[in-house]
């Protein structure tokens, strides 16, 4: 796992824990599934390519290129894009500035669990779609930010909490973000994967 910050930065790597609540999310912006039987089994690896929105392209490609990743979903939530990408072994989180010079946030990389031929139970603290490989990261000073990715072959799911990450405005690909609830500390959650697998983990993290 490989994570890495433009800022001050100080990553911690290691199983995904949620201090949520039932109120730390409002509704979904993004599409909700039309039903669990919807491509479940579908992998990553078959979505297709997502082409980040306006500025942000220029500066997710070459990010992404660092990591010989493919784009495969984008939120905008306020002033920064959470941009969902794929490599070789595993996922990657991008996050980006709307604009300023030093516009890359955050950028950290989880692997995917060893295929093991066997469907393993999710792990306490994961949402559903998994076994995941897990990694967090949190920067500490100015612009303090906190994010968990969970990675398996047919889900992302990553939360994100930054004082610049507002009310989501607009999702690329098949993506779904909860915002979190007015007045809520919650964070935000973003799901990439098949309708059934979003919906599922939309559900899991409304209900914590």
């Amino acid at each position: 796992m490989r994570t890495t910050f433009r800022h001050i930065r100080n990553a911690v790597l290691g199983v995904a824990v949620l201090a949520a609540c039932t109120a730390c999310w409002g509704d979904p912006v993004g599409p909700r599934a039309a039903g669990a039987s919807q491509a479940a089994e579908q992998l990553l690896a078959d979505l297709p390519r997502v082409q980040p929105a306006g500025s942000v392209s220029d500066v997710a490609r070459t990010a992404v290129a660092e990591d010989r990743g493919r784009v495969i979903g984008e939120a905008e939530v306020g002033a920064e894009h959470l941009v969902a990408y794929t490599t070789a072994s595993g996922c990657g989180l991008l996050v980006v500035a709307a604009a300023g010079r030093d516009r890359v946030r955050l950028q950290m990389t989880a692997s995917r669990p060893s295929p093991s031929g066997t469907s393993a139970a999710p792990a306490a603290g994961s949402p559903p779609g998994g076994p995941y490989g897990t990694a967090s990261s949190r920067t500490s000073g100015p612009g303090d930010r906190f994010a968990q990715l969970f990675c398996s072959d047919r889900s992302w799911v990553a939360t994100y909490d930054s004082p610049a990450a507002r009310q989501s405005r607009t999702e690329v690909g098949p993506s779904l973000v909860l915002s979190p609830a007015p007045g809520s500390s919650g964070p935000f959650v973003m799901a990439v994967g098949s309708e059934a697998l979003r919906q599922q983990a939309g559900d899991y993290f409304r209900r914590r």
